[in-house]
């Protein structure tokens, strides 16, 4: 069965509208209770970019992020959903530790560990498993950082901790991912048009092994910041540059024992995602915050909405350096006496003649307890 977006959202309004008020309720609570990273860590869910935090002396962020996404549909056009197989739901649930260090203002350094529960669901049936998912590890080096404004480059490696194996009960699977290994080149770029007003911008080449299409990632951001506050808007999304080269009839099938969801082995994957999010600083060393993810088009993608939270820690170090203050004097005016050091000169000269060598003052002598 296949839907444009506007037919969708009118099902989905009156079905709702349908419900008895404590279903209602009780499917609130429920979307409330599932939690979601800042940014989904899943590449089928779109693209992961550094977290770009504010450049620091020296700096350790620990972030615990926890997602909930489903999906029932895919887009087959930019705004046309083709429902899944089987009436299947996808459920997407992940777990993750984001470590970063910063040893200074340019570099920054960081992996995302996670740990994933995939779903799938139909009338009759279901399945569910866990595990180690797609793991990352990336970089940012700031070549350009002045006071509003940063130029940069990053590098974002995506490889797997699973393997994907056949469909098992009554002909359902679930997969974490695609089971193959990314690279990412970005261009990263931040300015601040005044204190409280940030834009950022991130473009990039992905990558991607085992005969997946490589992919052009980009994320746009507008972020209102004050102290201890913080709210963002992210466009973030990417397109394919070449077609797949894999042909393995193997991957039909898997995808098929997965309600064919685009979640999974893809072919030429083209997304656009936005992504509302909000952050409080409770005190100097912890933060938390939620954000909310909707695919807005895309082809070849999985249409989802995701809901999250997130607690972050952070260490921070600032390296003073020591200042020194300069009276301004005469030059070859000796500070302490206010006479020329050529005079001082002609003074000891006249004590020895002898001697045409410059003269030098004599050390004053240490002082030792």
């Amino acid at each position: 069965m296949m839907l444009n977006r506007f037919e969708v959202r009118n099902r989905v309004a009156k079905s709702f509208a349908s419900a008895r008020p404590w279903n209602g309720l009780v499917r609130f609570g429920a979307l409330c209770l599932g939690l979601a990273t800042m940014e989904t860590r899943s590449a089928q869910f779109g693209p992961v970019f550094p977290s770009h935090r504010f450049p620091t002396d020296e700096s350790f962020h620990a972030t615990y992020r926890a997602l909930r996404a489903s999906s029932g549909w895919n887009f087959v056009e930019p705004l046309e959903l083709n429902r899944l197989l089987n009436d299947s739901e996808i459920g997407v649930t992940k777990h993750e530790l984001q470590l970063e260090y910063q040893p200074n203002r340019a570099l920054s350094i960081g992996g995302i560990l996670s740990f994933d529960q995939t779903s799938i669901a139909e009338k009759t049936r279901s399945l569910s498993a866990s595990g180690l998912g797609d793991q990352r590890f990336w970089s940012e080096y700031r070549f350009y950082d002045e006071p509003g404004s940063s130029i940069g480059l990053g590098l974002v490696i995506k490889f797997p901790a699973y393997e994907n194996k056949a469909a098992t009960t009554g002909g359902l699977a679930t997969f974490p991912g695609d089971a193959q290994t990314d690279y990412t080149a970005l261009a990263t770029a931040e300015f601040w048009p005044n204190e409280t007003f940030r834009l950022r911008t991130n473009f990039g080449y992905t990558f991607r092994s085992e005969g997946f299409s490589d992919e052009l990632p980009f994320l746009l951001s507008a972020g209102f910041v004050i102290p201890k506050f913080e709210i963002d808007l992210r466009i973030r999304g990417n397109l394919t540059l070449n077609s797949d080269s894999f042909t393995d009839d193997t991957l039909s099938s898997l995808r098929s024992a997965f309600g064919n969801s685009d979640y999974v082995f893809s072919p030429d994957p083209r997304l656009v995602i936005v992504n509302p999010s909000v952050e409080f600083w409770i005190n100097p060393t912890w933060a938390v915050g939620i954000d909310f993810q909707y695919a807005l088009m895309g082809v070849h993608a999985p249409s989802f909405s995701q809901y999250g939270l997130h607690l972050t820690y952070r260490w921070a170090k600032t390296h003073r350096r020591q200042t020194r203050t300069f009276k301004e004097v005469d030059i070859g005016t000796d500070q302490e006496s206010g006479t020329f050091q050529g005079e001082e000169q002609d003074k000891v000269r006249e004590l020895r003649p002898e001697d045409p060598s410059p003269i030098r003052p004599e050390p004053e002598e240490e002082a030792f307890d």
